[in-house]
């Protein structure tokens, strides 16, 4: 009895041996699917024709001999290169030294108009500082914005007009001087309400919040 069950097992195990040898499995691949994630950029910068890199400090500057009633050229142009994401552009003017007494008005010396489509975010109450805005959309070539009206197109090179009402009498001390600052963050996944705290303290310095509607 121990016999038959024993070439019972063996027969059952060679069966099970031929048959499992046999099985074929339905397998398969996909295919290969990688996800490259490069880092996006922001990048721009600020240039006007004629100015000369300042060595002490990194910047560029334009000297103007100034007479009164004179319209003179300045076209400060920021440029934000090709395919850069896209941005809220930022422009801040600093005046210095920049108005006379008329009669019992204050005038600036240096006057100027800011270009249409640019967007007021700040403005100081005693007329020294100011910031601009707009968005720029993503772009394969460069994007230039011009920033100073041209007096007679929209389009025309900038400019700006010296008072009529200055005089040696008025005139002061210290030359005026317009600083023309550019500063650009990405639009998307960012709230407008966060905008000025992420950008560069060195853009943001001595004004705590702006408006952007």
């Amino acid at each position: 009895m121990k016999k038959k069950i024993a070439v019972a097992v063996s027969l059952l195990l060679v069966l099970a041996l031929s048959v499992g040898g046999t099985i074929a499995w339905l397998t398969d691949t996909s295919d290969t699917v990688v996800n490259t994630f490069t880092v996006g950029k922001v990048e721009l910068k600020l240039e006007e024709t004629g100015a000369n890199k300042d060595g002490t400090t990194g910047s560029f500057k334009k000297d103007y001999a100034i007479v009164p009633g004179a319209t003179l050229a300045k076209d400060p142009t920021i440029t934000v290169s090709a395919n850069s994401e896209k941005c809220y552009v930022f422009v801040r003017i600093t005046e210095a030294n920049n108005s006379i007494t008329v009669g019992n008005a204050t005038q600036d010396i240096v006057q100027w108009n800011i270009l249409s489509g640019w967007n007021p975010a700040y403005a100081a109450a005693d007329g020294s500082e100011y910031v601009y805005w707009k968005e720029v959309a993503k772009a394969t070539t460069d994007t230039t914005l011009q920033v100073l009206t041209g007096g007679t197109t929209a389009n025309s090179s900038g400019q700006v007009t010296i008072n009529g009402n200055l005089t040696a009498e008025n005139t002061p001390t210290t030359a005026p001087t317009l600083t023309f600052k550019a500063a650009a963050i990405q639009a998307d996944n960012i709230q407008k309400t966060d905008v000025w705290a992420a950008l560069p303290s060195a853009f943001t310095n001595g004004i705590t919040s702006i408006t952007m509607d």
